[in-house]
């Protein structure tokens, strides 16, 4: 009967230093799903910014150059040895002065939404009293030219912006 109620008594005693522990972790486990949704609201954006963009720039293109490009994008895809830069080196010599700087501009605008969107995604993610994330730069090296812009905006989706 003693260690009856002991053991209740330590229940007892317990009860609210369980119930504070329960609650801590009740935010944590809550938190995740509210996270996995601001993943996938993100994810979308880029998705939209990403076809946005592939629309501004196809739109940028005269219908023949639009043609010509299809053309190389499709001779790229069915290369037994495909060589990115010698086809953006095609698409390069195609294009018109102001197709090229459309191109250009697109692409930068495009990267610019995506980095707000980021930093934005990482101001969101980030705890109340901790630091500021630091993001590193992607695609410091990456060719800045027209054809391999249009080429990495037509070939590759949102996760594949910055490498092809």
């Amino acid at each position: 009967m003693k260690k009856l109620l002991a053991t209740l008594g330590l229940a007892v005693l317990l009860v609210p230093s369980i119930a504070l522990a329960d609650e801590n972790a009740a935010p944590n486990s809550r938190a995740m799903p509210a996270r996995m949704a601001q993943f996938q609201q993100a994810h979308e954006r880029m998705r939209q910014l990403h076809q946005q963009a592939r629309s501004q720039v196809l739109a940028s293109l005269s219908a023949a150059h639009k043609q010509a490009v299809a053309n190389i994008v499709g001779q790229l895809a069915i290369s037994a040895s495909p060589n990115p830069d010698a086809a953006a080196r095609q698409i390069n010599a195609l294009l018109t002065p102001s197709e090229s700087q459309s191109v250009v501009r697109i692409h930068n605008g495009l990267r610019s939404q995506m980095q707000s969107l980021m930093q934005s995604l990482h101001a969101q993610m980030q705890p109340a009293a901790g630091a500021p994330p630091r993001l590193e730069r992607q695609g410091m090296n990456e060719s800045t030219d027209a054809g391999h812009l249009l080429l990495k905006l037509l070939v590759g989706g949102p996760g594949m912006h910055h490498g092809m």
